[in-house]
């Protein structure tokens, strides 16, 4: 559905949904809401419980506000490359868009904490959340070492732990596995299951602060057992031991792998050209129902929704069929369900994602 919401004919439309909807959800630069109109400020006039939640690159404040933004970007703006990588290598982004995909938890997470405020005091809200403050945020420890102690975070070899040692991958004979030997035990059970017992009784590595101040010489150590056989090898006998570990697979591995399998975290999506398509599951469960993953196909629209053109001022005409209550109007709405374009989910009242028409979402 597209909507101009600087035309009066579209702007009368939106504010009818807006009347009947819980959320208006705004993915765009953070100046655009206030132009657009898409405000608390703005909107409380037609419902008083209306939650404006926008998500943007920066906010809707400071400096870069008005500036569009990428997860590369911002990687590179909040520190994270400088925290990626091998040490003597170049600054490296992370091997997915974690600023993406984080922000869109937090805004998810803004979202309900407003909604649950509205429906209990009858006052909405704004959230304004951004990729920015998301990375800022996700520096978490080490974000908190340098502000505190003026602490200077370095690469790490191997993607070691910055504190504790051994925590990091290290190469078998065959491939890569990572050990997190965040306890004590964990250190003992580690070099007894290697057979080590020289390096178990050196004093230099008594402790984490010893081993920490000593990594050097002890990461040569271990490289150096490890090589001798296989990750699936180790793995096996770490595990055997107690120790947290686990290979370094790759994206076939890692849905291969019986606790993917166990969990049903692949799902097959019925596609009208693709066919079937395999998809990871969303990581969200509530309850024991399972989730139900499906795609409404753009060519679906013919029995579910209708758009006609030809509305005097650039408005358009929406025609709601299939259990929905049929209208045909550019200013009367009433609504029995939410549409999306990928899935189709049954709630009591609308959800709004207003976009300008003919253009990309502006974030």
């Amino acid at each position: 559905m597209a909507l101009d919401l600087r035309n009066d004919a579209g702007r009368r439309v939106f504010e009818d949904l807006v009347r009947k909807a819980d959320v208006v959800f705004s993915n765009l630069r953070g100046d655009v809401p206030s132009k657009l109109g898409l405000r608390y400020a703005d909107l409380s006039d037609v419902n008083p419980r209306i939650v404006c939640c926008s998500i943007s690159a920066y906010g809707m404040s400071g400096p870069r506000a008005a500036e569009p933004g990428y997860d590369y970007v911002l990687q590179g703006l909040t520190g994270w490359m400088s925290l990626t990588g091998e040490p003597d290598g170049p600054p490296a982004k992370t091997g997915l868009s974690l600023v993406d995909y984080s922000g869109g938890y937090v805004a998810a997470i803004s979202m309900l904490a407003g909604l649950h405020a509205a429906r209990r005091t009858g006052v909405g809200t704004d959230c304004d959340t951004s990729l920015f403050d998301t990375a800022i945020s996700l520096l978490t420890y080490v974000g908190t070492w340098s502000l505190s102690r003026e602490w200077e975070p370095r690469r790490k070899r191997h993607s070691a732990h910055p504190s504790l040692f051994p925590f990091q991958a290290f190469p078998t004979r065959d491939g890569w596995i990572v050990v997190a030997c965040a306890k004590e035990k964990f250190w003992v059970r580690l070099v007894t299951a290697m057979g080590m017992d020289t390096v178990a009784e050196d004093e230099r590595f008594g402790d984490f602060a010893g081993r920490r101040k000593h990594a050097d010489e002890l990461e040569v150590l271990l490289e150096e057992r490890f090589r001798r056989d296989t990750a699936a090898s180790w793995v096996s006998l770490l595990h055997d031991a107690g120790v947290p570990c686990g290979p370094v697979n790759d994206v076939r591995a890692a849905f291969e792998e019986p606790q993917t399998i166990a969990r049903d975290l692949i799902v097959d999506v019925e596609h009208p050209t693709l066919k079937p398509v395999r998809t990871p599951a969303t990581a969200a469960r509530v309850g024991t129902d399972p989730v139900d993953c499906r795609y409404l196909a753009i060519e679906e629209n013919q029995a579910a929704i209708q758009i006609v053109e030809g509305c005097q001022g650039g408005g358009v005409i929406l025609r709601l069929q299939r259990n929905y209550e049929s209208v045909d109007s550019t200013s009367r709405w009433s609504y029995s369900g939410r549409w999306s374009k990928k899935r189709s989910l049954r709630t009591s009242t609308p959800f709004i994602e207003p976009r300008i028409r003919g253009r990309r979402p502006l974030r």
